[in-house]
């Protein structure tokens, strides 16, 4: 039995090329050329897919272990980056500035933030606090929840993360909701007022002149 006819045989029984190739010691495309016309039968199909399949989840899982060790790298790198910076009030402020360009409101005489994200509002009123003047007695939370929220839980997640005690809580917005899609840890939005206009001025300012001095052009 020559080379061609053993490839045929093994390609019929679910052999891939690339095992042909390097088991009867030739090339993939002669192992191509010699079995693009030969097919397989129902078993070999089965093996086939199955080598596949767990090529593909080794695959998987050798990418998934170099993303993490990538991941590791560059949280290492960004720990140390971070652990020697030294911030001052008005980088406090300029932080605070970008954020509320991304998530604030431009409209009205408070400044407003609103977010899902208790990350989110939370490093921004931390910034908000660090870098200005802020009189706590000025601060408003007004939530947006949905049907299926629970009111009195919800005001106390929100008010654990903004620092704000629940008498300054506003009146609920709430939403309807089908209850068909509920999802896992969300608990609504938060609306953070602080009824500052001084304030309020000062963060548009930065963040239109951050802009404007980096080679930006923006309508006053």
């Amino acid at each position: 039995m020559n080379k061609k006819e053993k490839a045929v045989i093994l390609r019929k029984r679910g052999q891939s090329l690339a095992e042909i190739a390097e088991i009867l010691k030739i090339s993939k495309s002669t192992a191509s050329l010699w079995l693009k016309s030969i097919g397989i039968s129902k078993a070999g199909r089965l093996r086939l897919q199955n080598r596949i399949t767990k090529a593909r989840v080794k695959g998987g899982q050798v990418n998934h272990v170099k993303k993490l060790g990538d991941i590791e790298k560059i949280t290492e790198f960004s720990q140390k980056l971070i652990k020697n910076l030294k911030f001052s009030k008005i980088d406090y402020k300029i932080f605070c500035a970008l954020l509320y360009w991304c998530e604030g409101s431009k409209g009205g005489n408070s400044v407003r933030f609103i977010n899902s994200d208790p990350y989110l509002i939370k490093t921004f009123l931390l910034f908000l606090r660090l870098g200005f003047q802020i009189s706590e007695d000025k601060f408003r939370v007004c939530l947006h929840l949905h049907k299926y929220h629970k009111i009195e839980e919800e005001i106390k997640y929100w008010s654990n993360i903004t620092a704000i005690h629940g008498s300054k809580f506003l009146k609920i917005h709430q939403k309807a909701n089908t209850g068909k899609r509920l999802k896992d840890n969300y608990h609504g939005c938060a609306s953070i007022r602080y009824y500052d206009v001084s304030v309020l001025n000062e963060i548009k300012i930065l963040y239109k002149l951050l802009f404007i001095n980096n080679g930006g052009v923006i309508q006053w």
